[in-house]
């Protein structure tokens, strides 16, 4: 992240509301100056003047002068540019989804804004609109040079996590191999409020630039609905609604999430037509899995989230695609689920970054056959 400051535009006329953010920012790992407006018309002017000078724009659905989604529509509408967290009192996750789906990077309910919730909320949102923008440039790119698959793996590479989350008595490591310049597949680590971690992989119905850029949506529905969600199931049941109308049922996208609490040792996990699987230190396989459908379906589906499950010292959690499992040979003999658990039992003293890449090459050393579907590997060791 650049040392220089994020310039913020905040629009909020509750003069302690505009204290507390300054003050939250002002303790946040990354700089933030903020210039402060109590009334819409304030704050559309300034952005008719020169709406290059902010880099984000933090708006309170409720200002004097303007109430509700119409003041998100009135900024969005004066600088479609730039990344909109919304900022209200009202507690109302149907408009939360709505903000989502007009534009908005984020929405925040004024409870939920606390110094890290605001700080993340914050970077996520420019980091959103900057992989967005890299996108539609990207998309310019491939009209005028023809090199289409080369601009959109770059792209989705940038929003693949670069980095693990690092806790005491864990290791973490995922990648995604896709056969194509571009792949479906998707992984991602996202914080959670209560001190939880959500480890996430999915796989987007085949490969190329259409499906990889469904997962940067997905990337993106995933990390705005769990801040205004409080429920791993209410997460899950929005994005398949807004998975869903993004795809006219055309798409489907298969999905599994898990939860995991590193302080107590436990993980829950929901499984959208996807399973995964835990290798206990005995040699004990605990196949996770659910009757939860795959996200684009139907809308309106419910999803329910596992009991949790206590995890210990050799534990290893092995999240993958069906790139890995139906991997085959010429003589049409699948990787399967036995060889990867008896790879990962034989091989148990590696590291999780190390585990990921020696799977990987096992299943490349598995058959000649050129690579037709997108491998993606996310597992996690219990040490």
């Amino acid at each position: 992240m650049s040392s220089a400051a994020f310039r913020l535009l905040l629009f909020e006329d509750n003069r302690t509301d505009r204290n507390l953010i300054r003050e939250w920012l002002s303790d946040s790992s990354v700089r933030f100056d903020m210039t402060c407006v109590e009334r819409l018309h304030e704050g559309l002017a300034l952005l008719a003047e020169a709406a290059d000078a902010f880099d984000l724009l933090v708006v309170d659905l409720t200002l004097p002068d303007s109430s509700g989604l119409a003041t998100f529509e009135k900024v969005h509408q004066a600088a479609p540019q730039l990344p909109i967290v919304v900022l209200s009192s009202m507690a109302d996750e149907e408009l939360a989804v709505k903000a989502v789906q007009l534009g908005a990077e984020d929405y925040l309910m004024k409870g939920q804004a606390y110094s890290d919730w605001l700080e993340r909320s914050l970077r996520y949102a420019i980091e959103r609109r900057r992989m967005r923008d890299a996108i539609m440039a990207a998309e310019a790119e491939l009209r005028t040079r023809q090199e289409a698959s080369r601009v959109a793996r770059h792209i989705q590479q940038q929003l693949f996590p670069r980095q693990a989350p690092a806790f005491p008595g864990f290791e973490i490591a995922g990648a995604s191999f896709p056969a194509d310049e571009t792949g479906g597949d998707y992984f991602d680590y996202l914080p959670m409020g209560d001190g939880s971690y959500g480890l996430v992989i999915g796989d987007v119905g085949g490969h190329g630039i259409g499906p990889a850029l469904l997962m940067a949506g997905l990337h993106s529905y995933l990390r705005a609905l769990l801040v205004t969600h409080p429920h791993l199931s209410d997460t899950l049941f929005a994005t398949n609604n807004l998975l869903t109308e993004d795809t006219q049922q055309e798409r489907l996208v298969t999905l599994f999430f898990v939860e995991l609490h590193p302080f107590t040792r436990q993980l829950r996990y929901a499984a959208a037509g996807q399973l995964g699987l835990l290798l206990r230190a005995s040699g004990e396989v605990v196949e996770l899995r659910d009757d939860n459908l795959p996200f684009g379906v139907a809308l309106d589906c419910g999803y329910s989230v596992s009991d949790f499950l206590q995890l210990a010292s050799g534990d290893w959690l092995l999240l993958y695609t069906d790139g890995l499992t139906e991997r085959q040979t010429l003589a049409n003999a699948a990787y399967g689920e036995q060889r990867l658990l008896d790879f990962v039992a034989e091989h148990r003293r590696l590291s999780a970054e190390e585990m990921v890449d020696a799977v990987f090459g096992d299943a490349m050393q598995f058959s000649t056959r050129k690579q037709y579907d997108d491998i993606t590997l996310l597992f996690t060791k219990v040490l």
